[in-house]
């Protein structure tokens, strides 16, 4: 006898008629193939990466977790460790890709922001990860489904909270250029001044002159002020 708050028997039969479908059948036995054919697997289940970003986030500053973070969680656990061994590769594979991307923007001068650090996380797990095919795809492989129709009440509820978050990270972003223009401004000083010691072999000794007469100039300054206390 079935319980009182089990399915009806008219939702039963619906299920064992949808599952007889051939159709059903065909789909059910394309999903476990493709499943058979990951070699890393995720602990996300049926989850989307969305819904796991979502619960992952700071409820406080509403800092989303980093690319890096989301896979981690998808792929470690505390106490069993990681999913498999290609796991565990990989993602030594995805911090190497990362180190080497940011080495190089260093080198050249740039300053990494927030934003950028988590596009960085990005493209080193679609290029260890996925496959052409399937990087712009609906399905992260070796993660689940990027997005679902049930997960659309996460973004319309984190809109209230989300402008906080932009602007912080918008504020960051200025910082970031402001000292890109002051480490640009210095780097132009030192070059005027190497240019111009090279053409005037006196010009920064008489500078170093100027600076300290100012300087002594100043102290007679200070010691009249202070006769005059």
């Amino acid at each position: 006898m079935m319980k009182s708050n089990c399915r009806s028997p008219e939702d039963w039969n619906h299920l064992c008629d949808y599952w007889e479908l051939e159709s059903t059948r065909r789909y059910s036995d394309q999903m476990e193939c493709n499943r058979g054919k990951q070699v890393v697997t995720s602990r996300g289940g049926s989850r989307s990466i969305a819904n796991h970003v979502y619960h992952m986030t700071n409820r406080e500053t509403q800092t989303p977790p980093s690319p890096f973070e989301v896979y981690y969680k998808l792929h470690y656990n505390a106490k069993k460790g990681w999913q498999n061994e290609e796991a565990e590769t990989e993602y030594a594979n995805i911090i190497q890709h990362k180190e080497e991307a940011v080495a190089k923007l260093i080198s050249n001068g740039t300053t990494i922001t927030t934003t950028m650090d988590h596009e960085l996380e990005k493209e080193a797990i679609e290029s260890v990860c996925a496959k052409k095919k399937t990087t712009k795809s609906a399905w992260k492989v070796g993660v689940g489904p990027v997005f679902r129709k049930k997960d659309f009440w996460m973004t319309s509820e984190a809109g209230s909270s989300q402008p906080s978050s932009s602007e912080t990270e918008a504020l960051r972003n200025q910082v970031a250029l402001l000292e890109e223009k002051l480490k640009q401004s210095n780097e132009n000083s030192e070059k005027m001044l190497m240019f111009m010691s090279s053409k005037f072999p006196d010009f920064e000794s008489s500078i170093s002159a100027h600076v300290s007469g100012g300087a002594n100039d100043l102290d007679g300054q200070l010691n009249v002020n202070d006769s005059l206390i």
